[in-house]
């Protein structure tokens, strides 16, 4: 099956902005607890459907109704705000969520409450100039199954997910490409745009500090439009990657492979063998394959890629990276080789370096690895001839086993230099514990609780603190349980 590509119109567009809104309320604010294993995605791709045609507000709040009135059968739509101020009397049920980082805990956030957390017995959001949704955000009884909802089940499982079997795709590579993939439905890629923009907008908690309410509808209807024109898995891939990078976070991953059926495929780049670093806004090699050794060296200066300075090059791929800083978008590209990938396998792309007597020496490279080739498994631990030992936290091999095969050097070290530059490895924490001399803690952080939609209302509970006790100390053991990192063995300084 060849990629759905199509123009969407505005009023398309429109519809489905209003549908995303709708869906946002109705899934994670009304609390209904036989939809906790419901497809959405399939339900969102059956909508699109329904609603891409409608031409007038009118007939569109007729079709959600009858979309949504199966999974919340208080729900009305109006053309102005339902003000009540009418409180719902306890015991009733709402949702809550926490620690809103663990996706896993979203899936069953229904909480019975006995006590008056001041709900209102009816709430009306607006989704359009003249189009109101409304519904209760608590309940005194959860909603019951009904046979609208029974039907609705019907007809979204009708979509095919064109999956294929693990067995035809083994004896036949072709058959995945060929195969009617669901992602090549368009309706599926806009879902999937849906979901994603729903759960930033709702449980992202630096949402209106960093200003996306200002920027996030807007966005959203540009990714629309572009998501419409994508054929292949990587276009498709880096589209998604191109919206979400205006979330200005750094621990935002968007992973280049899709799940269908017993198969999973994925979107493929190609690198070839070197790899760069930044100092300050200068990009410098890192790591050069033999292939290339004898024209570049570690630490030339990358000045352009296929005659395009390096400056453009770094931008353009910024775009398409999450990133919180300027600082921070640069590691990420440096980690994970996107000023080298391609597409194509074996592509050649003309490269200009300075040496260090500032001579300009151009050479070709060729994407024919399929990973990037940065080097993960850097010197963890390294004595320099001065008796300094220095400490990469952020590389592979910084792991507890291989730290306590380094603890006699560093007993004799004259002094220790830690480096910390890019992300710590989880075993930092075990590490840590041989060199302080009492307890520490860590952060006074604050995990929000929400409750309602739009971060309205939210407040925050203290987390419990994460600690770390000397190595040595009797309550290490006890300590390194409860913080999850390895427990140190006792020793002799």
């Amino acid at each position: 099956m060849n990629w759905e590509t199509r123009d969407v119109s505005a009023r398309q567009i429109h519809n489905i902005s209003v549908l995303s809104d709708c869906y946002g309320y109705v899934r994670y604010f009304y609390p209904n607890s036989y939809v906790v294993d419901f497809d959405w995605t399939k339900f969102l791709m059956y909508s699109i459907h329904k609603i891409e045609p409608i031409q007038n507000d009118d007939d569109l709040k007729s079709a959600l109704l009858e979309l949504f009135k199966p999974l919340c059968p208080q729900i009305s739509f109006s053309n102005n705000a339902v003000v009540t101020t009418e409180k719902i009397r306890t015991p009733y049920f709402a949702v809550e969520y926490k620690a809103i980082g663990s996706l896993a805990e979203m899936k069953s956030p229904i909480i019975r409450i006995t006590k008056d957390l001041d709900y209102n017995s009816n709430y009306s959001f607006k989704i359009d100039e003249n189009i109101y949704v409304n519904f209760p955000l608590a309940v005194n009884s959860l909603p019951a199954k009904t046979d609208s909802y029974t039907n609705l089940l019907k007809e979204i499982n009708k979509i095919d997910e064109g999956g294929i079997g693990l067995f035809s795709a083994l004896l036949n590579a072709e058959s995945v490409k060929n195969a009617n993939l669901i992602f090549k439905q368009l309706s599926y890629r806009i879902a999937d745009l849906i979901i994603r923009k729903n759960i930033i907008q709702y449980f992202y908690p630096y949402f209106h500090e960093d200003g996306l309410q200002e920027i996030w509808d807007s966005k959203f209807e540009n990714a629309i439009t572009e998501l419409a024109q994508v054929n292949n898995l990587n276009d498709y891939y880096l589209q998604i990657c191109k919206f979400l990078s205006n979330v200005k976070d750094s621990h935002i991953q968007i992973w280049n492979t899709f799940s269908v059926g017993a198969v999973v495929t994925y979107a493929p780049f190609y690198y070839p063998d070197l790899s760069i670093g930044f100092a300050n806004d200068t990009c410098f090699v890192l790591h050069v394959g033999k292939e290339y050794d004898k024209q570049i060296k570690k630490g030339d200066v990358l000045v352009s890629i296929n005659d395009r300075p390096i400056h453009e090059i770094i931008q353009q791929k910024l775009a398409f990276c999450p990133h919180s800083s300027y600082a921070a978008g640069l590691y990420r590209l440096s980690i994970f080789g996107n000023l080298f990938e391609s597409t194509a396998k074996d592509a050649i792309l003309n490269v200009a370096f300075k040496n260090s007597n500032n001579e300009l020496r151009k050479i070709q490279l060729k994407t024919n690895l399929s990973d990037s080739p940065v080097d993960r498994n850097a010197d963890f631990i390294k004595k320099d001839e001065n008796g300094l030992v220095y400490i990469n936290l952020c590389t592979d091999a910084c792991t507890y086993e291989n730290f306590t095969k380094y603890i006699s050097t560093l007993q004799s070290a004259k002094g220790i230099v830690f480096d910390v530059r890019g992300r710590p490895q989880p075993d930092v924490l075990s590490v840590i514990s041989h060199f302080i001399h009492e307890k520490i803690e860590l952060g006074n952080l604050l995990i929000p609780v929400i409750r309602f939609p739009n971060q309205e209302n939210n407040v925050y509970a203290s987390a419990e603190k994460w600690y770390v006790v000397p190595a040595v100390s009797p309550e290490s053991k006890e300590a390194s349980k409860k913080n999850e990192y390895k427990n140190s063995p006792v020793y002799t300084d």
